[in-house]
């Protein structure tokens, strides 16, 4: 393993339940080889070690920025952070939300997981374990097994002409 340290980006998401799980995972990761950034909305991740820097929100592009500069991404099973990962071609680490431990109000974060786990876009991560396993090889973390292919853009574009129609007609 190199000098630099490996870069690992944390996602809580932005549901006001606690992620307990997700907190008692990645204080595992104190190792100063190691240089962890933890986005934790509002969840409460306590006192951190030293190589975590620890904000609650950001805006889009430095988000953006800090999934792409990053080794490895684990995040709480949210389509949105799931799709910005894929968008910039990484693999991201998931981990369910547990209504059953006051983490989210219903279970549809696990029904999304094991609907697409078969699909290869994302690893679902259980314990610390299976992160150590990949950090200890960091290059043969695998990509996605296909690209983020989105029609957002072009709904926004009608969406946009639409209204801009009934606006000025």
């Amino acid at each position: 393993m190199t000098d630099i340290p490996i870069k690992i980006f944390v996602i809580y998401g932005n549901s006001i339940h606690d992620f307990g799980t997700l907190t008692k995972i990645i204080k595992s990761l104190s190792d100063q080889r190691y240089q962890v950034t933890v986005q934790h909305g509002f969840s409460n991740p306590g006192s951190v070690p030293a190589n975590f820097h620890v904000f609650d929100f950001c805006e889009k592009d430095k988000f953006i920025n800090l999934i792409s500069v990053s080794d490895l991404i684990i995040t709480h099973a949210g389509v949105g952070s799931i799709s910005a990962i894929l968008k910039q071609g990484k693999m991201p680490f998931v981990m369910v939300r547990d209504p059953k431990k006051n983490e989210h109000v219903n279970d549809h974060q696990r029904e999304f997981v094991d609907f697409y786990s078969a699909d290869g876009i994302f690893i679902e991560v259980k314990l610390i374990t299976e992160i150590i396993d990949y950090l200890n090889c960091i290059q043969s973390i695998p990509l996605p097994t296909r690209k983020y292919i989105t029609n957002l853009e072009s709904i926004r574009s009608d969406l946009f002409s639409y209204i801009d129609k009934i606006f000025h007609d």
